[in-house]
């Protein structure tokens, strides 16, 4: 996959993430993909900002001077033999390569207990879902504590490169109990992170304290949980069905077609498959597509319930935005939800839209935004999290978006364990 120009520092700092470009291509848009001259411009900011923040930070981390950095060393000699022994043989590099797909793929059961094999301190009941990045040459230097939930599309990095000497760094991350990793967070080498704290999206490059909310590069905040925080938490405002089913119970809630849903949502991602036929592939796996619609090509779009999905006339949707009308953290019970893309919407390249959210007539979304609350008729819609266009950051429309339907998931998860626990125990006494 091509690197925007743009991004490249970045890359070369941490050139892991290459390895995750198809799990987070939004972070790799090129401008000409945007729909409008404007969102073009606001594709090169973004990238220039974000690249010139993370290249500050890294500085004011190898100094060790500043508030807000990380703690990361200078690789020792030894580090430095490890880096080459593993990256520089081909037999070695495959092998890594073979750990880092495990690691993306595997089942939450294997990826703790694999991790563990590779020298992680595991705390108790933590859950990692598939699709992620965990450092594979230095796990020795990650620690999780007990019951955190690692969710898709978070990485999870050890080790660094300069950006000015291209010499080795490495710090290690060390992941509290109780936290809640969000999908799109990438935790920097050197980072900690305390209990009981939601980790946002975007690059993580200081600590987060105990009882916080941390939200990465480019918006780079945090902010502690309050007794006004916590109400809002217990405030969801998005239209969700509780399933009788968790992440573990996979075949209670996956539909029997999913397979074949799968197959044609891939399918109609290539950018070979002409715009009619990429249509026609969506309604056979249940997408409700209005006239005069457009989808570009890399569309991802949730394979477990693609039939919740709505994109009436007139609708553009552009490439590497994802749809999702699922979501699920560790043994919390599964939730579904609604999606709705009114006429004439316009969702520019590398948005996201989570489940139950509905965007009226004429609205647009900008690239590079996360939409999960309703959008209202004509209303242009930016950032992370997705606000109205010249709004500043919020922290209350951050947490009714991105945190109102978590607000239970602790009890949830240990209501789910008694069940679990209480069945067990009358099984045992059955034999």
């Amino acid at each position: 996959m091509r690197i925007p120009k743009r991004m490249k520092p970045i890359v070369e700092m941490f050139p892991y993430l290459k390895e995750f470009q198809r799990l987070i291509s939004n972070l790799f848009i090129f401008p000409e993909e945007a729909e409008t001259e404007k969102n073009k411009q606001r594709i090169i900011k973004y990238q220039e900002t974000l690249t010139k923040k993370l290249i500050k930070n890294a500085k004011k981390s190898y100094e060790g001077k500043a508030e807000r950095t990380r703690h990361i060393h200078l690789a020792t000699n030894e580090e430095k033999k490890r880096y080459r022994k593993i990256t520089g043989g081909f037999i070695s590099s495959l092998r890594n390569q073979y750990f880092l797909t495990l690691l993306k793929y595997g089942t939450p059961k294997f990826k703790r207990n694999f991790l563990k094999d590779l020298g992680a301190k595991i705390g108790e009941d933590i859950f990692i879902s598939p699709g992620n990045l965990i450092d594979t040459l230095f796990t020795k230097k990650i620690s999780i504590g007990d019951n955190t939930v690692i969710n898709t599309g978070a990485v999870i990095l050890c080790h660094e490169f300069s950006p000015e000497t291209h010499e080795l760094y490495v710090g290690e991350v060390n992941i509290g109990k109780n936290v809640i990793v969000l999908p799109g967070a990438i935790i920097l080498p050197g980072v900690n992170i305390g209990d009981n704290a939601y980790v946002g999206p975007g690059f993580i490059s200081y600590d987060i304290k105990d009882n916080y909310i941390g939200i990465g590069i480019p918006d780079s905040i945090r902010y502690p949980f309050s007794e006004g925080i916590l109400q809002l938490l217990a405030t969801d405002k998005r239209p969700l069905e509780t399933l009788d089913a968790t992440l573990r119970d996979f075949r209670k809630y996956v539909p029997r077609y999913s397979p074949f849903n799968m197959f044609l949502l891939e399918l109609q991602k290539s950018p070979l498959i002409p715009q009619e036929i990429r249509q026609i592939l969506l309604r056979m796996a249940g997408v409700k597509i209005g006239k005069n619609v457009v989808i570009k090509d890399d569309v991802t779009i949730d394979p477990l319930h693609p039939e919740k999905i709505t994109i009436d006339d007139g609708a553009v949707i552009k490439s590497k935005t994802v749809f999702a009308t699922h979501q699920a953290y560790g043994d919390a019970p599964v939730k579904l939800g609604e999606i709705y893309i009114g006429k004439n919407v316009l969702v520019d390249v590398g948005s996201g839209i989570v489940p139950g959210v509905k965007i009226k007539d004429n609205a647009e979304i900008m690239p590079y935004t996360a939409v999960a609350t309703d959008v209202e008729e004509g209303k242009q819609i930016e950032g992370l999290p997705g606000r109205e266009v010249g709004k500043t950051f919020d922290i209350e429309n951050f947490i009714t978006q991105h945190f109102g339907y978590t607000s239970t998931i602790w009890d949830e998860i240990q209501a789910d364990k008694k069940k679990t626990e209480l069945k067990e125990k009358a099984k045992e006494h059955n034999e």
